[in-house]
């Protein structure tokens, strides 16, 4: 089944902020309240750079390998 997708930009942060974020943001959707069993699952992609469309192409590109890395673990 196909999800959306959201883009979060997070300007005059570190790489280590961004990083720090994206985790802390997983760790969220990891341990939210789930009715029912409802699996929830997010990939998500980051990345650094200056170039505004160059970081919205590494980070689609990221997150759907994160996503491929997620269906070999089912």
């Amino acid at each position: 089944m196909g999800g959306d997708e959201f883009v979060i930009s997070l300007f005059g942060k570190t790489c280590a902020e961004v990083k720090a974020y994206v985790q802390a943001l997983q760790r969220e959707i990891d341990r939210a309240d789930r009715p029912c069993d409802i699996e929830i699952s997010a990939a998500i992609g980051y990345a650094w750079t200056d170039d505004r469309e160059k970081k919205l192409d590494e980070a689609d590109k990221a997150m759907y390998e994160k996503k491929e890395k997620m269906k070999q673990k089912r």
